[in-house]
């Protein structure tokens, strides 16, 4: 029997996630508004960024939630160990397919199919 980790532990490891996946996402999303203001600061390098330590992070935090997936099981993962593992991978994939847009590995044109402008 695995033992379950204390309300403390609980708390760093969310505190920990919650700092790790909002500071890119605060850079992100600031400096969207700023491209979007059209700042003269250069806002779009807080967007390269956010999504540069996005996808840095969850390239990172995905092995180590897939290791503890393989030792112990989905089973036997804490709720939040599951919720997080669905969230970085999420952030995952999302960071790589706007890295991949940005630097023109595929066209801007394939995306319109997720966000319709209408």
């Amino acid at each position: 029997m695995i033992p379950t980790p204390s309300k403390f532990t609980l708390f760093i490891e969310d505190l920990f996630t919650l700092l790790l996946l909002g500071i890119p996402l605060l850079l992100v999303f600031s400096g969207s508004i700023g491209v979007a203001l059209h700042d003269v600061f250069h806002p779009d390098d807080l967007v390269w960024l956010g999504l540069g330590l996005l996808t840095l992070v969850t390239f990172f935090a995905i092995p180590i939630f897939l290791w503890k997936y393989y030792q112990l099981g989905w089973q036997q993962l804490t709720r939040h160990q599951r919720i997080f593992t669905v969230l970085y991978s999420a952030a995952l994939l999302v960071g790589l397919l706007i890295w991949w847009v940005i630097t023109t590995q595929i066209p801007s044109s394939w995306l319109t199919w997720l966000a319709p402008l209408g």
